[in-house]
């Protein structure tokens, strides 16, 4: 067992490193070679006073020498030892804030006057909490439907943005597609509503893969590299 230094690919790692030789062949400690971003292989490891170890022979596209003098272990691996580097966007799904007890009120009133005053008014109300949102909305006025309220959309909606899907249960509109035309209808829809989640996206998107040729100045070591807008 021996304390050294470590160079990796022409770069001094910080610290020195815990080694063992057996028979010629000096084993690392796996957290270390975790630490440095290295693939350890399966199966090949070695118990010595409580610590996990691994023969570097036994790792692919590595080769190592020894300087005695500086107490150094001096290694060349390849950019397929290493622990592929992924950037992307985050894939989990956004959570929903905690829900409490809400009212609102909407309205959009508007009057004219030629000859006769006309007063007209769109109203919308709802409430809302953690089971969902009940709304309606009407018109109200003197104009043409003079002296009565007239009811427009009466709902009960619930959304689920983990699992992406939306209940209505009321009046509802159905989606407008190339072919058709949006109809009003009373009853149930439940179906997926990917706007839920403004970040997903539900289409494939392009990916590039490569290594670099030098070391990156702000990781330790650089393997592949994977990049996934």
């Amino acid at each position: 067992m021996m304390l050294a230094s470590v160079t990796l690919n022409g770069r001094l790692l910080p610290g020195d490193y815990l080694l063992a030789r057996r028979a010629g062949t000096f084993l690392v400690r796996v957290k270390d070679l975790a630490a440095w971003r290295m693939r350890p292989p399966t199966g090949t490891t070695m118990m010595i006073d409580g610590d996990a170890f691994v023969a570097l022979s036994a790792l692919g596209g590595v080769a190592a020498a020894f300087d005695e003098p500086n107490q150094a272990l001096l290694l060349t691996v390849s950019p397929e030892a290493f622990e592929a580097t992924s950037v992307a966007p985050a894939s989990a799904v956004a959570a929903p804030s905690d829900n409490m007890l809400a009212a609102f009120l909407n309205y959009d009133i508007s009057a004219e006057y030629a000859g006769k005053a006309r007063l007209g008014a769109f109203v919308e109300a709802g409430l809302s909490d953690d089971w969902g949102v009940v709304s309606n909305s009407m018109l109200l006025g003197n104009g043409t439907v003079y002296g009565r309220a007239t009811r427009l959309d009466s709902y009960y909606l619930r959304d689920d943005p983990i699992n992406l899907t939306r209940l209505v249960i009321g009046d509802g509109v159905t989606d407008a597609r190339d072919w058709t035309r949006q109809i009003r209808f009373g009853g149930v829809r439940f179906g997926t509503e990917f706007a839920l989640q403004p970040s997903l996206l539900t289409f494939p998107t392009p990916s590039l893969a490569g290594s670099a040729a030098v070391p990156d100045e702000m990781l330790p070591v650089i393997g592949p590299l994977t990049c996934v807008p």
